[in-house]
């Protein structure tokens, strides 16, 4: 149960993009706000979602 706890926290948007911030460089000068949006999936580049919202707990590997 744990487990699944901590999965859910380090998969909210939020704490994602603040651990994508702190430790990639190529992240380091871009803000917050956007990094979020491309973890949810908002922004597009050819077509193609930087990264997929995940739904359920379960998709966390």
């Amino acid at each position: 149960m744990i487990d699944k706890l901590c999965k859910r926290i380090l998969g909210h948007p939020e704490i994602l993009g603040r651990i994508i911030k702190g430790f990639i460089k190529e992240a380091k000068d871009v803000f917050l706000e956007e990094i979020i949006e491309l973890i949810k999936g908002k922004k597009e580049q050819e077509g193609n979602s930087y990264f997929q919202q995940l739904n359920n707990v379960i998709d966390i590997a």
